[in-house]
């Protein structure tokens, strides 16, 4: 995007912004960073705090009901992506990308570190509907929370089901579906998902600026 139009993009932003917290939002989002015009965020009874460069592209949406929820600099919510708090607290670190049509919330606390990749179609979901115990309504859930931490690399349509604590440089390949401590820079696989391997440790490079939204 040419560097007028990014420079519009967050005038309008911040006009945007403006307008919400007049309406009773409690959203703050720094200079620099642009909301899409088809894109929604809404916090009447929560928080929500966005840093600089970080862009919700179109029908992307970041909603808290009575959560909060606060993200470092440097990223990318795709297209279609879902956030939503219930009433846990949900902290995302820097250089983070968020692939389209992913979906993540639920009623615990949720923590992502910096340096991380969701791959579309993901699913990260911090609390669970209780159905071992019959006495209990179906509408009962868990709230464990989910901790993910920095260097993760979640493949597409992944599954991080309440409890879940991914330990640094975890990777997880596509369409699995994890509930479990893991090991630091190790790969896991399959439904329900088990460690493959580990990765080989390598000098860390930082990632570079993320891409920005189109017009």
């Amino acid at each position: 995007m040419p560097k007028v139009a990014r420079l519009v993009g967050a005038v309008l932003t911040q006009l945007r912004v403006l307008c919400l917290r007049a309406a009773g939002h409690d959203i703050r989002v720094a200079f620099g960073s642009t909301i899409h015009r088809s894109a929604t965020v809404s916090a009447r009874k929560g928080r929500i705090r966005i840093g600089a460069r970080t862009h919700l592209l179109p029908g992307s949406s970041i909603t808290c009901a009575r959560g909060s929820f606060s993200a470092g600099e440097n990223m990318l919510l795709g297209t279609g992506a879902l956030i939503g708090t219930g009433n846990g607290k949900m902290t995302v670190g820097s250089d983070i990308f968020i692939g389209p049509y992913c979906v993540i919330g639920g009623g615990g606390d949720l923590s992502i570190g910096s340096d991380v990749m969701i791959a579309s179609h993901s699913r990260i979901m911090s609390s669970e509907h209780i159905i071992d115990d019959s006495a209990q309504s179906i509408w009962a859930v868990t709230t464990r929370g989910v901790r993910i931490g920095s260097g993760v690399w979640l493949g597409a349509g992944v599954t991080v089901l309440d409890g879940s604590d991914l330990a640094d440089g975890t990777v997880v390949g596509a369409g699995a579906v994890i509930r479990a401590k893991t090991d630091a820079n190790s790969i896991y696989v399959g439904i329900p998902a088990r460690k493959l391997r580990e990765r080989r440790l390598t000098p860390h490079e930082p990632m570079p600026e993320g891409p920005r939204p189109q017009d």
